[in-house]
């Protein structure tokens, strides 16, 4: 369960809803990383700008994508563990 809403690609606007169509024509999906990002446009612009620097690597697109993807868990894991020890 998400605790910060995923930004709908056809809802969005504007900036947003540019580069969340470049993400869907590169990738062939729009992963929830970049569209809970889009909440804050310059947010998404760093992120896709940070995953654009990475792509330009050796790795093919399935591999950027699990790297994305386990990034994206590890820092969930993260936050928890943080409210976990706040809570105590």
């Amino acid at each position: 369960m998400s605790r910060i809403p995923a930004v709908d690609p056809s809802a969005a606007t504007g900036t947003v809803k540019t580069l969340l169509e470049g993400i869907q024509k590169g990738l062939g999906v729009t992963p929830n990383l970049f569209r809970v990002a889009a909440q804050s446009a310059s947010v998404l612009e760093a992120r896709t700008s940070m995953f654009g620097a990475v792509s330009k690597g050796r790795l093919n697109p399935k591999t950027r994508e699990a790297i994305a993807r386990r990034s994206e868990r590890n820092r969930a894991a993260l936050v928890d563990g943080k409210e976990e020890a706040r809570a105590r």
